[in-house]
């Protein structure tokens, strides 16, 4: 969130006194020269916003995966930022046809919101690319900046249209940088809770496991209510730490489970794809996540022929009775 708040308060208020320049200098412009003029002002701009997030991002995601290689993706994000901007403001710099008239606010909200999506579409593809085989789950960044960027544009395009003709350079790229870092903390936020998604498991697990993890604290409304929903889900999910077998790293994520007397049955769901429980060889150490805390346990996989699979079975069956089982299919038994 810092990172990108900094890099886009330098970024708009760098593209708000490339606007206030070409004002100053061009103003509106009437001739085809005049408007490439605008137009090189307002890109250069732009680029300077580009440059700021890529290199904010690079120093985040340095932080994150020290390995990563991150020079093509500096380059995508300033190539985007730049064809952006230059893209977006083409139309009204080389037509010249400007009237002065301000846009309806829900239509600037609606086309902010629009474009955000799509700017973020493009930008976090160029960037996915640039990350693909480098992290398991690129593509999930393409989802991430999507989001993140419809709320940041569309506070961009607000505070855009707070400045008028007669406000001093000063106040209009101060505005810019307010504008800036209001929108980069929100573009920030998305993007990194959506972060470690590109490594381990999907953001909605993430947000399943954060409730299910414990409330500490003096009990404020926000706990019980936090604590309320930890209890409701916990009656059919719990988290489950995993060390991968080939990585080495630890997986979080929420599995569905039946309890009996032995411990904890849990099912793979389609486990000719789900790959979490093939780290499960011979009894191994794993992590539970119920009852708001993390305990330690041991977890072995379970085929058809093996003692106790049909008392797992039956246990599994009597909790979930609607879920079909496929004949031999494996399931795991925990004891805490």
């Amino acid at each position: 969130m810092l990172l990108c708040a900094a890099a886009e308060a330098v970024g708009i208020s760098a593209a708000a006194l490339a606007s206030r320049i070409s004002w100053a200098t061009v103003g509106e412009p009437s001739t085809v020269t005049q408007g490439v003029a605008v137009l090189a002002l307002v890109t250069a701009g732009g680029l300077v916003e580009g440059a700021a997030l890529a290199l904010a991002q690079r120093a985040g995601l340095r932080a994150w995966r020290p390995r990563l290689r991150t020079a093509g993706y500096v380059t995508g994000t300033v190539a985007v930022a730049g064809l952006g901007w230059a893209g977006a403001s083409a139309p009204s710099a080389l037509s010249g046809t400007g009237d002065g008239r301000a846009s309806a606010p829900w239509l600037i909200v609606l086309g902010a919101a629009a474009l955000g999506g799509v700017m973020g579409l493009v930008l976090g593809g160029v960037q996915a690319a640039t990350l693909r085989r480098q992290v398991s789950h690129p593509w999930r960044w393409v989802v991430a900046n999507a989001i993140a960027w419809i709320p940041a544009m569309t506070v961009i395009f607000v505070g855009a249209t707070l400045p008028g003709r007669d406000w001093p350079t000063a106040a209009v790229v101060a505005t810019g940088a307010v504008t800036g870092a209001v929108a980069g903390a929100l573009l920030g936020a998305v993007l990194g809770w959506s972060l470690p998604s590109l490594q381990a498991a999907a953001p909605h697990d993430r947000a399943v496991l954060a409730l299910l993890g414990g409330t500490p604290g003096a009990p404020t409304p926000a706990r019980r209510a936090r604590g309320a929903v930890r209890r409701i889900l916990g009656r059919a999910l719990i988290g489950l730490c995993v060390r991968g077998v080939a990585s080495g790293r630890w997986v979080e994520l929420p599995v569905m489970y039946a309890a009996d007397g032995a411990g904890l049955v849990l099912r793979p769901g389609r486990p000719d794809r789900k790959r979490w429980w093939r780290n499960v060889r011979g009894t191994t150490t794993v992590a539970v996540l119920r009852d708001g805390r993390w305990q330690r346990a041991q977890a072995v996989v379970l085929r058809d022929s093996d003692p106790g699979y049909a008392d797992a079975l039956v246990t599994y069956g009597r909790r979930w009775p609607r879920a079909t089982i496929p004949a031999g299919a494996p399931l795991v038994r925990v004891r805490v």
